[in-house]
């Protein structure tokens, strides 16, 4: 059971159809949620910012604008997001955009409920390895020297030393280990560049990140590239190359 609180949010231009979403969270959560409404997407985006919600129930057809024109302007996105749509085609730009499910109108209540409980189930796994990276933590002012993995069968406790590099994939990460394991990871590569300390761990490429702990050499060819210590090449961005050869200048 939840002891937080659910934050819900449903935006949807027709109040019927918010009326009916609303009524299908009280039936689940009963007493343990705050529900907000929108009828557009700045009321929405308002809402969003001033309340740290954990799920949004998001219309697609919204008249002049779509759900995913709120989603492109959101730039930090820490909740669940649960599309509701009359059409049945837009499922795959659905989850590209980071979605958690995708119902189709007219709903039906067994299918809400259960992209309710994925929401509720993710939410909770989520606090646990908040809870669990806090307590790894020497102190806030601090970078962690271990960081807890939530994988689809285990939590895995991995110092931070041992990572070689962490690569993103869409909406996961993977992570590679000097060990020789990998980890892939439901979360995005930059909430990892947010937790690591960035004097070890640098950003050589929009999709690749790497501790300079495992820098065997940087190749000046084929627009630049690294070779790490297990034999990976990474490739080297023009943006991030002046860093990148700003910080081995220091080693």
């Amino acid at each position: 059971m939840m002891t937080k609180a659910i934050k819900v949010l449903i935006v949807d231009d027709e109040e019927y159809a918010r009326k009916q979403n609303k009524s299908l969270c009280e039936n689940y959560f009963n007493t343990s949620k705050y529900i907000y409404e929108a009828n557009n997407i700045e009321l929405a985006k308002t809402i969003i910012l001033e309340e740290s919600i954990d799920i949004l129930l998001l219309d697609i057809d919204l008249g002049s604008h779509t759900g995913f024109d709120l989603i492109n302007e959101l730039t930090d996105i820490q909740f669940q997001i649960i599309f509701i749509t009359g059409f049945n085609d837009m499922a795959i730009r659905a989850f590209r955009a980071n979605a958690l499910d995708y119902i189709l109108k007219p709903i039906d209540s067994n299918i809400f409920y259960q992209a309710l409980e994925k929401a509720v189930s993710n939410i909770s796994q989520k606090n646990i390895q908040l809870r669990l990276n806090n307590l790894l933590q020497y102190n806030k002012d601090t970078y962690p020297q271990k960081i807890v993995l939530n994988t689809s069968e285990d939590y895995i406790i991995l110092n931070v030393t041992d990572i070689i590099r962490l690569q993103a994939d869409v909406n996961y990460t993977n992570i590679y280990s000097n060990s020789g394991e990998n980890f892939i990871i439901s979360q995005p590569l930059k909430e990892y560049q947010n937790i690591l300390d960035p004097q070890q761990f640098i950003r050589v490429h929009q999709s690749h990140l790497i501790n300079i702990d495992y820098i065997e050499r940087y190749r000046k060819r084929d627009g630049g590239f690294i070779i790490l210590k297990n034999k990976d090449q990474v490739p080297v961005s023009q943006r991030k190359r002046e860093n990148l050869l700003l910080k081995l200048k220091q080693l």
